[in-house]
């Protein structure tokens, strides 16, 4: 989106208005932005295509009445969660992209190939009857391990 021009803090909180504005159903967004921070352009529209797809499922898939998106974007990480009151559904272990695709979860590997893509740490809460949860943790050093040696690390 062109908002993410402005940062991924306001393109989080149109994409929050869009979905605020939806019938039946709730959406609350409460983020703590430390300071206007910007991170580099392909991991804020990793990060947003990520919160916007659990919002998506929560919304399509799991008939969700409350959808919240809480978190903090600082300027050394991004932590954000999506938690829904949704059908939820059973998750097996370990979560894997195989077993996934076989239950026809395209929208959770997609967000799972985003976050590997940028190195962000993604986890998946669900049980029938329970809702879903999704946390993205992001990190500024797990950006800067993978560049090899003598890259810039701004």
């Amino acid at each position: 989106p062109r908002s993410l021009d402005l940062g991924l803090g306001a393109a989080l909180e149109e994409m929050g208005d869009e979905l605020y504005q939806r019938p039946n159903i709730k959406f609350a967004m409460q983020l703590h932005v430390t300071a206007e921070v910007h991170y580099p352009p392909q991991i804020e529209n990793h990060i947003f295509r990520i919160v916007q797809q659990a919002c998506e499922n929560a919304f399509r898939h799991a008939h969700a009445q409350l959808i919240k998106v809480t978190g903090t974007l600082a300027p050394d990480h991004v932590e954000l969660v999506v938690e829904d009151d949704g059908v939820g559904f059973h998750l097996g272990k370990p979560l894997d992209m195989a077993s996934l695709l076989a239950h026809k979860h395209f929208g959770l590997v997609h967000m799972m190939e985003r976050a590997e893509h940028i190195k962000a740490e993604l986890s998946l809460e669900s049980a029938p009857g329970r809702g879903t949860r999704v946390r993205l943790h992001w990190s500024k050093t797990s950006l800067a391990a993978e560049q090899p040696p003598g890259a810039s690390k701004a």
